[in-house]
């Protein structure tokens, strides 16, 4: 579904709320796999993506929303494996999946 919110031409406001409240059920119910994280990157812009990681509990992040790198001055990608736990709980750790 949010794959679908990314690719069809709706508008803006409709594909980025629908892709929004996918992804927080996802959070929610703990099915956060490397696809959906994808996807969502995809279907949101950057502001907008890391809006919807902080509004879902997402910590690592300053207060302009820019996810920091360790030492807290530079901006640095959200990977999977940056995400809590819990959104990922029900998600089959063995299949292959890449690292991002």
């Amino acid at each position: 579904f949010i794959k679908c919110c990314g690719r069809l031409d709706l508008p803006n406001n409709i594909a980025q709320e629908s892709a929004s409240r996918a992804f927080a059920d996802c959070c929610r119910t703990g099915y956060v796999s490397d696809f959906v994280f994808t996807q969502l990157r995809y279907a949101l812009p950057p502001e907008k993506f890391l809006n919807v990681l902080a509004k879902n509990g997402y910590k690592n992040l300053n207060s302009k929303g820019k996810s920091l790198s360790r030492d807290g001055k530079r901006i640095r990608p959200v990977r999977l494996d940056d995400l809590p736990d819990e959104w990922k709980r029900c998600v089959d750790r063995s299949a292959k999946r890449s690292n991002r």
